[in-house]
């Protein structure tokens, strides 16, 4: 269900399973915060927040997460929290929670949808690919393959 009255709430701090890994690894975790309508701060594998921006999903820069997003957790100069709070602290004091509300609302919107929709939209890009692989090998009309696209 999406939260009707964000002002009450506007973020969710989610600490991913992976966090020190080499690789992205997201889970339900991650994708929680976009059903729920609210504004995800993902501390996982490095470039965590950067993947769910690729995967469609519309994360705007209410505070500077691409700054925390590629360094590795397990870089000890560097206090994550205390990043995250200084920004959370100088965007709450430039803007009140009610525009940030408004403002988020319809990215929040459209985040809900395309998660909703992301399995379909996972086969139409997995077809895709398909295609352009066939093409590349020049098999796109060998029918052994024509079910993959």
């Amino acid at each position: 269900m999406l939260i009707k009255d964000i002002g009450s709430c506007f973020a969710n701090v989610v600490l991913e399973t992976f966090q020190t890994a080499d690789f992205c690894f997201l889970t339900e975790k991650s994708f929680k915060p976009l059903v729920q309508g609210l504004y995800p701060i993902i501390l996982g594998a490095v470039g965590t927040m950067s993947r769910l921006a690729t995967m469609g999903f519309h994360i705007p820069d209410y505070i500077n997460w691409q700054l925390w997003d590629s360094i590795p957790r397990n870089e000890l100069n560097f206090n994550f929290w205390g990043i995250i709070q200084e920004q959370l602290l100088e965007l709450f004091q430039r803007h009140s929670l009610e525009d940030i509300s408004k403002d988020w609302y319809p990215y929040a919107v459209k985040n809900r949808e395309r998660i909703i929709k992301l399995e379909e939209l996972n086969c139409i890009e997995e077809k895709a690919i398909c295609r352009w692989l066939l093409c590349g090998c020049h098999a796109l009309s060998n029918r052994q393959y024509q079910h993959l696209y």
